[in-house]
């Protein structure tokens, strides 16, 4: 990962499409990378700012991608603990919206319904 001149984060497509998109179709891979842009990463004097986080007072449910070589799924483990109402893990990669729209529509679609009431 490299920087840009005021702090924000950086991937090469190359190593983005092989750890953040490894399960995406190749066309699709290369359609995430085309989009992908610097980000915040909370150093270098660039932190993303946030005035309030939903988890606090809306429940949530956090999806732990097992197969995530950018944020280890112990990781994600931990997060969902704290942030999260729920949880759910699936054999994804980084970016199941990339990797699994279908999936990622069905999941969201029993979400929804199974709190309607």
């Amino acid at each position: 990962m490299s920087s840009t001149a005021d702090g924000r984060g950086t991937l090469d497509p190359d190593v983005a499409k092989k750890i953040a998109f490894q399960q995406a179709q190749p066309d699709d891979a290369e359609w995430a990378v085309s989009n992908m842009r610097p980000m915040a990463m909370g150093r270098g004097g660039c932190s993303p700012t946030l005035t309030g986080v939903g988890w606090h007072d809306t429940p949530s449910t956090y999806v732990v991608c097992s197969e995530d070589w950018c944020i280890g799924p112990d990781v994600q483990r931990q997060w969902a603990t704290q942030r999260a109402t729920d949880s759910v893990e699936l054999p994804f990669d980084h970016s199941p919206q990339i990797s699994h729209p279908v999936e990622v529509a069905d999941l969201l679609a029993t979400m929804l319904t199974s709190q309607v009431p």
